[in-house]
């Protein structure tokens, strides 16, 4: 009997104790039902832009927690007043939209960092469609969309997913194009443009045809931030390669095919052929094509950027020259070298046997000499 009479005032007090909290909880729903801004009633506007520039939807988190405050007690057989579930089943109708327009409010706040920054002018009527849908959410382009028209709020999440994935899809294109252009600058700095020209000229061709293909869907003042940009990182590695092509210059320079040079005695001289002034003026044709490759280098559109290039390397366009006298220097020598082994095509031997010996004795030491 004692055990019936203490287990009897055990669930008396936790039935008071349970109709204390329920009260307790259904004051401060009710109070958060009034007019205020966070009201948890379904009104006003889906979204807004705040004053920080972020969107944020008029879904409240407290009102997802009600949600689910509202299903547990309403499992536990509690009853609940009539104006709680109706505000709970109000917002349970636009639960799913709220939680769609919060991964869009989300995707919208963090696009900024997601897009290069040489590239926004480029995703601009992207931007722009989506900004407009936020801003303007009814079809006409006027008024406000509310909570009230579950219908128009369905056709409204629908536009603006739309408008999102758009949005998504070309900056994933732009970032992979950009990181591709990255990628394959490095692997051109790999490339010798002094002694592989024309392995180098075709993978430049391939980064020029990954960037028409960008032009052809944006207008060309779009994209002047943006091949700006990759003009000055190939800037870098045009004057890399052009460093180090400078430094092998004079080793490494290709004369034509048809450049021939011998050392031949010809009407009593020792002379090349083609002539020192000849070879001097072909071999510094050829050097100036590569000297002169800033000037005439074009890269995406920005040919100014690779003008200053020449200027900013004249110690060592100062080497190349010195380098090539230096070269020419040991033509002369290996000429003079050849000298005395011709020495008797160059004078009249008759003239001067007749002139230096006179006895048979100086006829037979000479020729011996010889």
């Amino acid at each position: 009997a004692d055990l019936e009479q203490a287990a009897s005032g055990l669930l008396s007090r936790g039935r008071r104790e349970e109709k204390e909290l329920l009260q307790q909880w259904s004051d401060e729903v009710e109070g958060a039902l009034d007019d205020r801004p966070d009201s948890l009633r379904m009104r006003g506007q889906l979204m807004h832009i705040n004053k920080e520039g972020l969107l944020t939807v008029n879904y409240s988190e407290r009102l997802v927690r009600l949600l689910r405050e509202v299903r547990q007690l309403s499992e536990l057989g509690l009853h609940l007043k009539p104006e709680i579930t109706a505000v709970a089943a109000e917002g349970e109708k636009f639960y799913r939209y709220g939680v769609m327009l919060k991964k869009v409010a989300n995707f919208f706040n963090k696009i900024e960092k997601q897009i290069i920054p040489q590239q926004r002018p480029m995703l601009l009527d992207a931007l722009v469609e989506f900004e407009k849908i936020v801003t303007k959410p009814t079809n006409g382009g006027s008024g406000e969309l509310t909570w009230s028209t579950p219908t128009e709020c369905e056709h409204y999440v629908e536009r603006l997913q739309q408008a999102a994935e758009k949005l998504t899809r070309e900056n994933r294109l732009l970032v992979k194009v950009h990181r591709q252009l990255g990628e394959q600058l490095v692997s051109l700095m790999m490339v010798d443009m002094l002694r592989q020209r024309e392995q180098w000229k075709a993978q430049w061709q391939e980064v020029g045809q990954l960037v028409k293909g960008i032009e052809a869907r944006y207008p060309a003042d779009r994209m002047a931030k943006w091949k700006l940009h990759w003009d000055r990182q190939m800037y870098k590695v045009v004057e890399a390669a052009y460093i180090f092509g400078l430094e092998s210059l004079n080793e490494n320079l290709q004369l034509p095919d048809s450049t021939k040079v011998e050392l031949a005695f010809s009407q009593g001289a020792l002379a090349f052929r083609p002539s020192i002034e000849e070879l001097r003026s072909v071999y510094y044709r050829e050097m100036k094509k590569f000297i002169s490759i800033p000037n005439g280098f074009k890269g995406f559109g920005n040919a100014n950027v690779y003008r200053a290039m020449a200027s900013a390397n004249t110690k060592s366009l100062v080497r190349v020259y010195e380098k090539a006298e230096v070269l020419f220097g040991k033509l002369a020598e290996l000429a003079a070298e050849y000298k005395p082994w011709v020495v008797l095509g160059s004078v009249d031997v008759d003239a001067l046997i007749e002139q230096t010996v006179s006895t048979c004795e100086q006829y037979e030491v000479n020729f011996k000499l010889l």
